[in-house]
């Protein structure tokens, strides 16, 4: 691909696919139509959901993903998908099966932590959690999720409460206002490396639940699809990356 093209990206993330609280199916199911003219598109973590898992064990929600990927796959061959990882489809099986498909398939790549596409990082956005995470931080912590059983019973009741009544859109205002948040994430694309010898004009990432269009800082600006989940506003983004 000439270099004086820009490239076309289409990234998404937070579906949470598989869980009683998701509005994202829809958004799954519009992506062949949406990919046109597009070169890369990047999963962004949590498009599936293995922590609030309702009605699938997870070996067979596995399954059931592979099955989604290899359909967008066939339906998209010339699109290049990237699929990162998120705290919630971190589960070892789910990191397998994408290592697998990865490996027969051409159009597939697999980037657990984060993916670098011209001026544009992509990322989860887990290492906004806390302030110094650490790429061994942030390996341990995806470890321990990846061992916990899906929630259900009394704690999935409780989460479906809050996220009707809408108190995860609070938090993720609370938790993760624009100016930390993205510092953050930079402190740890430079702890990673990522930043070194990349002249990264463009983050995009997941994991908060809220939208962000262009907010800048320290000259780099940060996008953020929000999550269709209860009342939170969500939107696939769109954009061109630089290779030069």
């Amino acid at each position: 691909m000439s270099s004086s093209r820009p490239r076309r990206v289409l990234a998404l993330g937070d579906l949470h696919l598989f869980t009683p609280h998701s509005r994202g199916q829809d958004d799954w199911d519009e992506l062949p139509s949406r990919l046109q003219g597009i070169d890369d598109l990047v999963l962004l973590g949590d498009v599936f959901d293995f922590h609030w898992l309702t009605g699938l064990a997870v070996e067979e929600a596995v399954e059931k993903a592979r099955g989604m990927i290899e359909t967008l796959m066939e339906r998209c061959p010339a699109v290049r998908i990237h699929v990162l990882q998120g705290n919630h489809d971190c589960h070892p099986s789910y990191g397998s099966m994408l290592d697998d498909l990865a490996a027969r398939r051409e159009n597939l790549a697999s980037h657990p932590f984060e993916l670098v596409l011209g001026d544009a990082a992509f990322m989860h956005g887990d290492a906004a959690n806390k302030k110094g995470i650490d790429r061994a931080t942030l390996e341990r912590q995806r470890r321990r999720w990846g061992e916990i059983p899906p929630r259900r019973g009394p704690a999935a009741w409780v989460y479906r409460s809050l996220v009707r009544l809408g108190a995860d859109r609070l938090a993720g205002w609370l938790l993760f206002p624009s100016r930390k948040t993205t510092t953050r994430l930079l402190r740890h694309l430079e702890g990673a490396g990522i930043t070194a010898g990349h002249p990264i004009r463009q983050v995009v990432f997941g994991h908060v639940h809220r939208q962000i269009d262009g907010y800048e800082n320290e000259g780099v600006r940060f996008w953020n699809a929000g999550a269709p989940i209860g009342t939170r506003s969500y939107r696939i983004i769109e954009l061109e990356v630089r290779d030069d």
